[in-house]
């Protein structure tokens, strides 16, 4: 079964691609290392077979400077950081400092209820970097993924090589246990630009109203197309 997907740094333009074909490093199967011993246990392989690694397209630099409360980067212009990296007015209310990086990778599919779930990859956790998981049905919530961290080390440098994980993207299936997942790389329709923005705002301007659309639209029965339908309204 089909999953498409595409990639942006911060919106997503009209164009077909953010970056040339030649450049763009795309998603991979999850590697399972089958010199691990659990790595040959059924409940394992079950979990991960439809799972796929993320990766960082450039190097980066940053470092959060706990002192002047300061996220600083080897970006050069502002408008860069402005793209790349998104600062919530409470990104500094926890115990650790919490950032998005706008490595924006949308999936969508024309099947039902296909969940997509979010996970860590280990290689953020040995730079001190733990991933913000999450999980949405694709099928009916249109909307983009990005890299939302938490900062564990303070006055860490910190830096993505071009190549490094940036976290795994899990698929499932209500239902349909024994199906496997492709990704495909594909234009993004005319209509997801609509929706997409739709969802923005009614995210904005009445927060954590989403779900309850989202659960609405999964339990929503499609029309009948029976002619004598009405008898059993």
């Amino acid at each position: 079964m089909k999953i498409y997907y595409n990639y942006a740094i911060g919106d997503f333009p009209n164009e077909v691609d953010f970056f040339p074909e030649d450049y763009f490093l795309e998603p991979k199967r999850y590697h399972v290392d089958r010199d691990f011993d659990h790595a040959r246990c059924p409940a394992f392989r079950e979990y991960y077979k439809n799972t796929f690694t993320l990766f960082q397209q450039f190097p980066i630099n940053f470092a959060y400077d706990s002192e002047r409360k300061y996220l600083q980067t080897d970006l050069r212009q502002q408008s860069e950081f402005d793209q790349y990296f998104e600062l919530v007015p409470n990104w500094l209310s926890g115990e650790s400092p919490v950032v998005q990086m706008k490595n924006q990778f949308l999936f969508w599919t024309d099947e039902k209820d296909v969940w997509l779930e979010q996970i860590p990859h280990h290689n953020m956790s040995e730079k001190k970097i733990e991933l913000v998981c999450g999980t949405f049905p694709i099928s009916v919530w249109y909307r983009p993924i990005n890299i939302g961290m938490i900062l564990s080390g303070e006055d860490q440098q910190y830096r993505i090589d071009r190549g490094d994980p940036l976290c795994n993207v899990r698929f499932t299936k209500k239902g349909d246990h024994d199906i496997i997942f492709e990704l495909v790389k594909s234009p993004i329709p005319d209509d997801f630009y609509k929706r997409m923005t739709q969802q923005h705002n009614l995210s904005m301007w009445h927060p954590f109203r989403s779900w309850k659309v989202i659960k609405d639209r999964l339990n929503k029965k499609p029309d009948s197309k029976c002619p004598f339908a009405f008898l059993w309204k």
